[in-house]
């Protein structure tokens, strides 16, 4: 379940290319994840960039 979730919509694109999202597990801990996302285009151009507090389910 989600705790928190900060998005920056930094800009957007008007053109039908992949898009992509990078992530990096900030810290995992034993009841709270933080993920760190960044959301571009295949060129690179970066497109929002977010920060994910969520809790862990218990076995995975």
């Amino acid at each position: 379940m989600t705790q928190n979730a900060y998005v920056n919509f930094l800009t957007n694109t008007d053109q039908e290319e992949e898009i992509l999202a990078e992530t990096d597990v900030i810290c995992r801990g034993a009841t709270i994840v933080a993920v760190h996302v960044v959301v571009c285009t295949a060129a690179g151009k970066q497109l929002a960039d977010a920060v994910v507090d969520m809790f862990r389910i218990p076995g995975e």
